[in-house]
């Protein structure tokens, strides 16, 4: 491994960034040295905080038409929704045991008499798919399979839809074990990959779709493991995407990072640790935000682009899983003890829907899939072994259920600057393999309030 130690932010490619990213890292560092709160930005609500909860005024219960179910085809639940063309994929594992990959593909709004056009992915042995991206026009998923190896490692596994509609799988191989847990949209046509190499490192690379061998990167954060869970393509710098996960196989150490796939003209790189479980990031506002939880309370996090913590807040009683942006709207979701909810935030206003006896919908820790992009969002989650595919009001209104809102307050988390460290470009081999399934046509199951836990 090649030790990039990264204890303050890096130099920004241009001198106004210079200028601009100093002032506020010196600020930053200072506050976070003395137990201070994060610097806010401007119109934050920790410079302007409202008067809490009684402030905030719940959204009213309303019915949004087009729930769809399916039973028995993710029975291991739904890891990744995203649409293509005129109809939602959903990815994620076949059955009970695991050894199956699952694609179904309906349209959303679902009208009655619907019909899910589903697949089986992989081979004869472990094939599961974990993440899925699309730009509309394309979509990528992938995954892991055991089917097609000799060696008896892990292989990333692949599947994808081009803007013909062709659709093919394939295998990321090394001398390695390799995971795909991440998948993101990058520029010109290609993709970000993000998962684990090997026993001990996390794992980045740049895909285009018609390579048949691409470098990935290596990398620890404080010589412990990373594990990805989101990667997300960074402004400014095509190539220097941010990537967040847990260190290791605990919640307790989650990171957030910058890694430079080629800092030829300056390395942007830089890492740092945070005291939580982390499920996801986006960049908007001119930010990364990042969502997770630390012990029972949400907690939502906005860093700069050199990694600078600006501001951070609690949801009490609120993990969160999801944040994004629809619109000029900031969207936020997650799982309590009792099942899984969606909101909206104005201000410190937490507001949206509980949806009792829906529970995230796969055993892996990871992003709830919540789609944003469409002209109606939509939440998937689980009831028992059917998958349900939820459209949602505009306001996080939803069919089944409970209005809620709660105001989020202040809090100091301290984001430590970690050692991210990289390895020698790790070769790896992208292979057509036939682990796509033929078609099994499903009707779409009528949809029933589940019961409260």
């Amino acid at each position: 491994m090649v030790a990039a130690t990264v204890q303050t932010p890096p130099p920004p490619r241009s001198s106004l960034r210079v200028a601009i990213a100093c002032a506020a890292w010196l600020a930053g560092a200072c506050n976070q040295a003395f137990g201070l709160d994060p610097v806010a930005l401007q119109g934050d609500a920790s410079i302007d905080p409202i008067d809490g909860a009684e402030a905030c005024e719940p959204v009213v219960a309303a019915d949004v038409a087009g729930s769809a179910a399916i039973d028995g085809v993710f029975a291991r639940g739904v890891a990744g929704a995203a649409r293509f063309g005129s109809r939602v994929f959903l990815v994620g594992t076949h059955d009970s045991r695991g050894t199956d990959g699952a694609l179904a593909a309906i349209a959303l709004p679902a009208t009655s008499g619907a019909t899910w056009a589903t697949r089986s992915i992989g081979g004869d042995a472990n094939d599961q798919l974990w993440a899925v991206a699309s730009t509309g026009t394309e979509l990528l998923a992938g995954g892991v399979t055991r089917s097609f190896q000799t060696s008896g490692l892990d292989e990333g596994l692949l599947l994808r839809i081009d803007p013909a509609g062709a659709m093919t799988s394939r295998r990321l191989r090394a001398g390695m074990a390799i995971q795909i847990r991440a998948v993101a949209v990058a520029t010109a046509g290609e993709w970000w990959l993000a998962g684990t190499a090997g026993d001990g490192d996390g794992l980045l690379a740049r895909l285009a779709p018609a390579a048949t061998n691409l470098p990935g990167i290596g990398f620890t954060i404080d010589g412990g493991r990373p594990l990805p869970r989101r990667v997300v393509d960074a402004p400014g710098d095509s190539f220097a995407p941010f990537v967040v996960g847990q260190v290791g196989g605990g919640t307790e150490t989650a990171f957030v990072a910058r890694i430079d796939s080629a800092p030829g003209d300056g390395d942007a790189s830089w890492a740092v640790t945070v005291p939580m479980e982390v499920f996801d990031a986006a960049w908007f506002d001119e930010s990364l935000w990042v969502a997770g939880n630390a012990g029972a309370d949400g907690v939502l996090l906005r860093f700069d682009s050199v990694g600078q913590l600006h501001a951070s807040w609690r949801v009490p009683l609120r993990p969160l899983h999801r944040v994004d942006r629809r619109g000029a709207t900031t969207w936020l979701a997650g799982a309590t003890g009792t099942g899984v909810f969606v909101a909206t935030l104005a201000g410190d206003c937490v507001t949206g829907t509980d949806l009792a006896g829906l529970t995230p919908s796969q055993p892996l820790r990871a992003p709830l899939p919540l789609g944003l992009g469409d002209a109606v969002p939509y939440l998937v989650g689980r009831v028992g072994t059917s998958a349900r595919a939820i459209p949602l009001g505009e306001d996080a209104t939803a069919t089944c259920g409970v209005p809620f809102t709660v105001a989020r307050a202040p809090a100091t988390m301290a984001a430590t600057a970690a050692t991210l460290a990289t390895s020698a470009p790790i070769a790896l081999f992208h292979e057509a393999v036939t682990a796509i399934g033929a078609v099994a046509n499903v009707g779409d199951q009528a949809t029933t309030c589940p019961p409260p836990p």
